[in-house]
């Protein structure tokens, strides 16, 4: 990135990847967008003197095939809405963590082809189907919900995701799951770093992290575990790799 640019002008058809971290708001304002039809990746981070204006007018729509959208941050919070994401109708992976954020049922409702998501240290709280209606995201495989401040993993529809292979929940306040996980294809789950005493698991992992909890009893685990710094109590009588 280059701070001291003032106008830049990108009006070819044949950008494929734009990277513009830390750049001035001239700079930014400066660039039509709205030209840029054949870009996949655009990579926004830390422009955190941006206000909600610029993303607002941001023309996601006439970027009909960006496939790649990274905005950590960016300094959004909960006040700003975010409504202007839902344009990114062939979007795949979605990067907006570190910025403190409000989300509700519609957040990317037309990216149909998302397939990774992460909301990193995000100020999250909830992810039940009111903030995050998971029917939408039907070719999900990757979900980071780590370092936010989610205590409770209720009223989801989190099993809809059957192509989901990775979910981190680590390092939050979870204390109480109330569904067991039943994803077909989930290989990887991290619940590291939470306030759990018991967990339900009803399938097979290759990997599931759960030290640095509280756990007194585990009522089916399978696959390759990782349980360190536990209280454990109680085994369960099956394991299968």
């Amino acid at each position: 990135s280059n701070t001291d640019l003032r106008n830049l002008s990108l009006n070819h058809n044949s950008i494929f990847g734009l990277y513009m971290r830390n750049l001035s708001v001239e700079i930014l304002y400066s660039i039509n967008f709205s030209n840029l039809i054949n870009l996949r990746d655009l990579d926004l981070s830390y422009n955190s003197k941006l206000d909600l204006n610029f993303w607002t007018r941001f023309p996601m729509r006439t970027i009909r095939n960006l496939q790649k959208l990274t905005l950590t941050n960016i300094n959004l919070t909960s006040n700003d809405n975010i409504d202007f994401l839902n344009g990114t109708v062939s979007l795949k992976e979605i990067d907006l963590s570190n910025n403190f954020l409000r989300f509700n049922g519609s957040f990317l409702r037309q990216s149909r082809a998302i397939e990774i998501i992460k909301l990193a240290n995000c100020n999250l709280r909830n992810v039940s189907k009111d903030y995050f209606n998971f029917e939408n995201y039907f070719y999900l495989q990757f979900l980071d919900f780590s370092f936010n401040k989610i205590s409770i993993i209720q009223n989801t529809n989190l099993n809809t995701l059957r192509f989901l292979k990775t979910l981190d929940l680590s390092h939050n306040q979870i204390y109480s799951i109330d569904f067991e996980f039943q994803f077909q294809f989930l290989r990887h789950l991290n619940l590291s770093f939470n306030n759990l005493s018991e967990i339900r698991i009803i399938q097979t992992f290759e990997a599931i992290v759960i030290n640095n909890n509280q756990i007194t009893s585990l009522k089916y685990l399978s696959g390759n575990n990782y349980m360190n710094d536990n209280s454990l109590r109680e085994m369960p009588c099956i394991m299968i790799d």
